[in-house]
């Protein structure tokens, strides 16, 4: 997984992603004007398969012969499935998952975990919420809200054992929080996690709001 963007440059960008060596040819993975976010920058997630890879920073077109060029590159650090920035549900099973990540909130997590992300515009601060309350109650989850390099130490949210009205009775508990905070423009990762060796389905409901 990979973040790519041009903010901060000085005209209008189109990013390129070659397989391979670079004017070895292949179809790109591009990205031109920032899908959601205002402005002439380009923004760029995905997931790759391991290999070698060309980035190009380009002009929109040959009229801009000259600028500025700010890239960002960022490792994901996971693999994880892209959801918009908004409110949404997603179900899932982490004992079919692999162990990718750990929350910070709960490090006794030795399980599968399974992640999804999404990007953030650098005008727009985004709140976010998330939980696993509509889960069945038959497993112990966590679920927390990470920024960038998702094997990164911190998390902008974590939580294990469930605010009200999650499942908050020994010994089966579910998990939920509200108010996680992104600032910036970036790569950011809701992830389902369990306690210690606990995996099992689960549905995540979720909200991102400006």
């Amino acid at each position: 997984m990979i973040y790519l963007d041009t903010f901060g440059s000085n005209f209008d960008t189109v990013l390129r992603v070659y397989p391979g060596a670079c004017g070895g040819g292949g179809t790109p993975v591009c990205d031109d004007d920032a899908g959601v976010c205002t402005g002439l920058q380009s923004q760029l997630a995905t997931q790759l398969a391991a290999g070698s890879y060309c980035v190009v920073v380009d002009q929109y077109d040959s009229d801009e012969v000259g600028g500025t060029v700010n890239l960002r590159f960022t490792r994901g650090g996971r693999t994880g499935t892209a959801i918009s920035a908004s409110s949404g549900s997603r179900t899932g099973n982490t004992c079919t998952a692999s162990d990718q990540t750990y929350p910070s909130c709960q490090l006794d997590s030795f399980t599968g975990d399974v992640g999804y992300y999404f990007t953030s515009c650098p005008e727009t601060p985004l709140t976010v919420s998330a939980a696993t309350c509509a889960s069945s109650p038959s497993w112990d989850s966590v679920v927390h809200l990470r920024a960038g390099n998702a094997q990164a130490p911190t998390d902008l949210a974590c939580n294990d054992d469930g605010l009200s009205p999650c499942g908050t009775t020994s010994p089966i508990r579910l998990s939920s929080f509200t108010g996680g905070s992104v600032a910036g423009a970036g790569l950011n990762w809701l992830i389902v996690d369990g306690y210690h060796f606990a995996c099992g389905a689960y549905t995540l409901n979720y909200t991102i709001s400006p």
